[in-house]
C-alpha cells in the first residue's frame, strides 16, 4: 500500500484512505517526503500565468475541500491558511480525483499534487514559500510480500514517480533543483520499522505537513 502525508509548513494516489498505526504485521519505507503542495486554478485565473502564488493571495477564492480528515490534509489546510491570515471559503466537497469541472469554470480552486497537469481549462501554480507540503509512504503486509518484492516495488513505485515529476512542466524545475529534499532512499531500519506513518521525516523549513493516503501492494 501506498500513502502521502499532508503537512502544513509544520508538517496523493490511487488509494483507500485509513491509518495503520504501529503495526507489526506492515513494513514502512518512505518514498519520498517533502514534496509541494500546488493549486489548481482556471486557465483564465489571475495566478495562471505566474511562476508561483502566496496562498494568501487566494483568499477570497472558494475553494474544494480537501480530500478528507484521514490523511491529514484538511486539517493541514486549514493551519497553512490561518498561518497566511486568512479562513478559507470551502464550498464544494467533491470525489477524490473530481473538481476539476469546477476549477475550469472558474468557480473554485482546490490543492492538487505536484505532478497534476490539470486539463482542459486548468492550469496548476506553485504556492510560493511551500506552505503546504506532503509524503508519501510505503507499507506491505508482510506476510504478503517478502524484502526482496518490497523492496522491488520501492524501486518500481520511486523511478515512476519521479517520472512523473520530471513530466510536469511545473514540478519538474523544483525536482531537478532538490530531488535529494523529495526523495528518501530504502534503508534497511526502515524496512523493519514500526513507526506511525505521520512520523515527519526529512521535512526542511516550516511547513504544515499532511499525513499519508495508502494503496494495497
Amino acid at each position: 500500500m501506498q500513502g502521502r502525508h499532508f503537512r502544513s509548513s509544520t508538517r496523493r494516489r490511487t488509494a483507500h484512505l485509513g491509518d495503520h498505526g504501529e503495526s507489526p504485521r506492515l513494513g514502512e519505507r518512505v518514498l519520498a517526503s517533502a514534496i509541494p503542495v500546488y493549486v489548481a486554478v482556471s486557465s483564465a485565473h489571475r495566478a495562471a500565468g505566474l511562476r508561483e502564488i502566496p496562498l494568501e493571495g487566494l483568499k477570497e477564492e472558494a475553494w474544494i475541500r480537501p480530500p478528507g480528515g484521514e490523511d491529514g490534509s484538511l486539517s493541514a489546510f486549514w493551519q497553512a491558511a490561518r498561518k497566511a491570515g486568512f479562513t478559507p471559503r470551502i464550498q464544494f466537497d467533491v470525489p477524490s480525483g473530481g473538481g476539476r469541472q469546477l476549477v475550469g469554470s472558474g468557480r473554485a480552486v482546490q490543492l492538487v499534487e505536484p505532478t497534476s497537469h490539470g486539463g482542459p481549462g486548468v492550469a496548476v501554480v506553485p504556492l510560493a514559500g511551500e506552505p503546504l507540503r506532503m509524503h508519501l509512504t510505503l507499507w506491505w503486509h508482510r506476510r504478503r510480500m517478502s524484502a526482496e518484492q518490497a523492496d522491488r516495488l520501492f524501486e518500481v513505485i520511486l523511478g515512476t514517480y519521479s517520472t512523473f515529476a520530471m513530466e510536469s512542466p511545473v514540478f519538474q524545475p523544483r525536482w531537478s533543483r532538490h530531488p535529494t529534499a523529495c526523495l528518501t532512499a530504502p534503508r534497511d531500519d526502515e524496512q523493519h520499522s514500526h513507526r506511525p506513518a505521520s512520523t515527519p521525516r526529512c521535512v526542511e523549513g516550516s511547513t504544515t505537513a499532511i499525513p499519508p493516503r495508502r494503496r494495497s501492494a
